[in-house]
């Protein structure tokens, strides 16, 4: 008694999401999405690091945002990981952060 696994297709419609577009290129737009919005809050963490050295700052919600920073830039690290190498683990981090 055999049993035989039927073969992965990649190319199932069952693997199109939103637009018409495959799962993989949805999840790289929307990484890439996350990416410049990783760059853009670079740029605030940026001025509100200029402004704490600046002026009286509340250093709770300094270290609020740059703890967020930290979690938000592994996260996204696992996210890329998981599309370049095709290991559906990696995306896990993302999806629970969402």
């Amino acid at each position: 008694m055999s049993q035989v696994r039927p073969t992965f297709d990649p190319n199932d419609p069952k693997y199109i999401c939103c637009c018409g577009c495959h799962v993989m290129t949805g999840a790289k737009i929307l990484a890439f999405i996350f990416t410049v919005a990783a760059i853009l809050n670079t740029l605030y963490v940026i001025i509100l690091v200029y402004i704490a050295t600046q002026s009286k700052f509340d250093d709770g919600y300094f270290y609020y945002q740059i703890g967020g920073f930290f979690v938000f830039i592994v996260v996204l690290g696992c996210l890329w990981y998981g599309l370049i190498k095709e290991r559906e683990g990696w995306l896990l981090p993302m999806l629970i952060y969402m």
